[in-house]
């Protein structure tokens, strides 16, 4: 269910942006924990952070309309804060332009809710460079339906009518399967009697 809508989501985000050469094919990752040196940049990973649902009211299967939020995170280094800047404009807008324009993702969702773009520049240690990250949310809406576990086939219908008119005002007949009842004792001016005006068995195809 909605771990492998994750996961697929993650993989074809991944693929894209490997495909689209912002960074190195080699240095498009799975995860936000993974350290990440100075010569191994620039870099861009990817993962989910969020998953949240509303229910479409009452039913059998719980449904949902779901909210996946996929980040992609962009990690550069540079001496200028200007360049630097630039750099990050450029991967940033080409990541989203990669995404919201392929089919291979448009066709794994219902639609894209919103996008949110955040950038950070900073100064780590002695280093005697820059780094700069970039973090963009893609709000992903698509339909998540939780199938009941059915544990008994229901595979046939018994319909037994003893009605309250018309009704045999002197009969005695045995007790009717199925959920007891107590039929009037006779003589009675009005049924049930204990009998079966209307008696069927609807059989059901299998499910």
């Amino acid at each position: 269910m909605s771990v492998l809508t994750r996961s697929g989501l993650r993989d074809t985000v991944k693929h894209l942006l490997a495909a689209a050469g912002i960074v190195g094919t080699s240095s498009v990752y799975s995860g936000r924990v993974r350290p990440l040196p100075p010569e191994k940049l620039p870099a861009l990973l990817v993962y989910t952070i969020r998953e949240e649902g509303k229910g479409q009211g009452l039913g059998a299967d719980p449904q949902f309309d779901a909210t996946i939020t996929v980040v992609v995170e962009g990690r550069v280094k540079g001496g200028d804060e200007e360049a630097l800047e630039a750099d990050l404009d450029a991967k940033s807008d080409a990541a989203l332009a990669a995404l919201l324009t392929s089919p291979a993702l448009t066709a794994l969702v219902e639609g894209v809710a919103s996008y949110d773009l955040r950038f950070d520049i900073k100064h780590e240690g002695n280093a005697d460079h820059l780094f700069g990250a970039f973090e963009l949310q893609l709000a992903l809406r698509l339909t998540q339906v939780f199938h009941t576990v059915v544990t008994t086939d229901l595979t046939s219908i018994h319909l037994r009518v003893d009605p309250i008119y018309p009704a045999d005002s002197n009969g005695t007949y045995p007790a009717p399967a199925g959920p007891a009842y107590t039929p009037p004792s006779a003589p009675r001016s009005q049924g049930p009697d204990g009998r079966a005006e209307i008696a069927a068995v609807i059989a059901l195809p299998p499910s």
